[in-house]
């Protein structure tokens, strides 16, 4: 059975302030909560799942109770786990653990699921926990990796090096989001990491687009850049596909909106225009990163425990080429193995 699908609603803003002490352990499961419902004291995993399956269907602004019991099991098993695994704090971003409860409850908070009945959920948990561990956590890892950071910003700097190498003595021929050649100065800035890009369509409506990424621009007011999708393995076979829509979709959109983290950590927008952000003609600059294959995970460990200073290394990087979409982009596999971040994801399902 395919797993339910998740979705992400953005009515889980007002969500956030509440959750703030909760998640910091400084207010009780019960206190000062609107719509707070009675919580089982027991974390047996058929309690954990009912629990979650309520959370699931209960609005938005009324799981903050459900979240907190979430996050004390979070709060409880999280040592643990990494203990048993290579995974660290830092391999995240993160420099505490209430940062990362805090950063899983916030997804969670978010999330719908589009199964009907708890036993359909049930039966589609395993996907369930694939999908949350790519979209919170191996996600996460590779946007703020200290070491893969350096890695994929300095691809980001070797393309605006390849366009000024490209580019004569003054100008470049790339192509804009509307598909139209444009004579570029190659003066691009310093590459900028981005956590996300989102679309306005011509239906108004906004849309996610590309999962990460670097973005440059020069003198012009042109933003170039090296766009990232982060897959699990299984879905890694249909990035191809994903990414032969990329500038379809951008030409008929109203706006691309790319959004940085200033130093707060707190996110900011900018829009662009389609075409205002250029990129060359036979070179779109697409990556696909994901973790290890299960049977490269087995290979590895048939050599030796991993340490953490070996997580998200980058064990494997080449073009890829699809016939199918006449597209050549590029594949990297990093060294994570998708159960470690199950095992995390599990104690929200499965708690020991």
């Amino acid at each position: 059975m395919a797993p339910p699908k998740l979705r992400a609603s953005s009515a889980a803003a007002g969500l956030a302030d509440e959750l703030g002490p909760l998640i910091a352990g400084k207010v009780g499961p019960h206190g000062n909560v609107a719509g707070a419902v009675g919580l089982q004291p027991a974390a047996a995993p058929s309690v954990a799942r009912a629990t979650l399956w309520r959370l699931l269907q209960t609005a938005i602004d009324k799981r903050s109770a459900m979240l907190v019991a979430i996050g004390d099991r979070l709060r409880a098993g999280i040592p643990k786990v990494l203990a048993r695994s290579p995974l660290r704090l830092e391999h995240f971003g993160f420099t505490s653990l209430d940062q990362m409860v805090a950063h899983v409850l916030a997804g969670l908070a978010e999330m719908e699921t589009s199964a009907r009945t708890a036993a359909d959920f049930n039966r589609g948990l395993k996907g369930w926990r694939w999908n949350v561990a790519g979209r919170l956590l191996f996600e996460r890892l590779v946007k703020f990796h200290p070491g893969l950071d350096a890695f994929l910003s300095g691809l980001a700097t070797d393309l605006f090096g390849l366009i000024a190498n490209e580019a004569g003595e003054r100008f470049v021929t790339l192509v804009d989001g509307t598909g139209a050649t444009r004579r570029v100065t190659p003066d691009f800035g310093a590459p900028r990491k981005v956590v996300e890009f989102k679309l306005r369509g011509a239906d108004g409506v906004l849309r996610a687009y590309t999962d990460f990424g670097f973005v440059g621009r020069n003198k012009q007011g042109l933003w170039g850049g090296l766009l990232i999708e982060i897959k699990m393995p299984a879905a890694l076979a249909a990035v191809a596909e994903q990414f032969s829509e990329f500038l379809p979709r951008l030409k008929e959109a109203q706006e691309l909106i790319i959004v940085f983290l200033d130093e707060t950590g707190t996110a900011r927008e900018q829009s662009v225009r389609p075409a205002d952000f250029v990129l060359m003609q036979h070179e779109r600059a697409q990556l696909a990163v994901a973790p290890l294959s299960v049977k490269q995970g087995q290979k590895l460990l048939s050599q030796g425990p991993v340490l953490p200073g070996d997580v998200g290394k980058v064990v494997s990087f080449a073009p890829a080429v699809s016939p199918r979409f006449q597209l050549t982009y590029y594949k990297a596999r990093v060294l994570v193995q998708r159960e470690w971040l199950v095992d995390i994801v599990r104690l929200i399902t499965d708690p020991p």
